[in-house]
């Protein structure tokens, strides 16, 4: 379309594949800069075990998205979003009450940082997230959630 675009005002030939190649490849560049940066701060937080894993059990609802359970399996924890199968996954810590959710479902590209609230006294209230990775499709909207307690009971 450019050039057609192009050959109607008379501007000189451009390869257009070229440049928007070269725009792809920065751009792919400048995420990887920044996933790789992210996960060198994430590399020197971790360490944290958290004290109370059943602290962090129940079930937590975002009005957009629905319910969200947290359960523990053994020494470890797993979120699962609710109206799909493909979200769910283990909970990896990496901060205090800090943690990523790596997907069973690795062809989603879109493991997720899930960052915990809690109240005075301590007690877990809620979390948010936000994608890992730049290259997460926009579409997972994790940034736009905030999942709140509605139970200690899953």
């Amino acid at each position: 379309a450019l050039q057609i675009i192009d050959a109607y005002t008379g501007v000189g030939k451009r390869d257009w594949i070229a440049l928007a190649s070269s725009i792809k490849a920065k751009r792919d560049q400048r995420m990887k800069d920044a996933d790789a940066k992210g996960a060198a701060a994430v590399a020197k937080a971790g360490g944290w075990t958290p004290p109370d894993l059943h602290a962090f059990v129940g079930t937590f609802n975002d009005a957009w998205r629905g319910n969200a359970t947290i359960s523990q399996q053994g020494n470890q924890l797993e979120l699962t979003l609710s109206h799909t199968n493909a979200l769910s996954g283990p909970l990896t810590p990496v901060g205090v009450n800090l943690f990523i959710v790596r997907w069973k479902d690795r062809t989603l590209n879109a493991d997720a940082y899930v960052r915990f609230t809690g109240d005075y006294s301590g007690k877990i209230t809620g979390f948010n997230m936000q994608a890992v990775s730049a290259p997460t499709d926009f579409s997972f909207d994790f940034q736009d959630l905030a999942f709140a307690r509605v139970s200690d009971v899953h």
